[in-house]
């Protein structure tokens, strides 16, 4: 994971890079038991035509968030740096 960010009070703009492979969701939900148990067509739907599975690192996705003022200055780099990895990934 690369990312530069730069940010104030109120946004965070950045430049965001993450290299993976193999990659692959499995969708979960609760049973009758509290307990979790795959969902098989959803996973596989993910996983077909959702998630890149693999990435060398060289995209860099340009990112911006808008700053909720009733969290941290890093919350805003936290979610920023978050939004440029999900696009990473879901970019097909």
């Amino acid at each position: 994971l690369r990312a530069k960010v730069n940010g104030n009070n109120d946004s965070a703009t950045g430049a965001v890079s993450f290299a993976y492979q193999d990659l692959a969701v499995t969708a979960l939900k609760k049973d009758n038991k509290n307990q979790f148990k795959k969902k098989k067509f959803a996973s596989f739907i993910a996983n077909k035509y959702l998630i890149n599975s693999k990435s060398d690192g060289k995209s860099v996705k340009e990112v911006r968030f808008q700053r909720d003022p009733r969290k941290s200055f890093f919350n805003l780099i936290w979610k920023t740096i978050n939004k440029g990895v999900a696009a990473t990934v879901t970019s097909k």
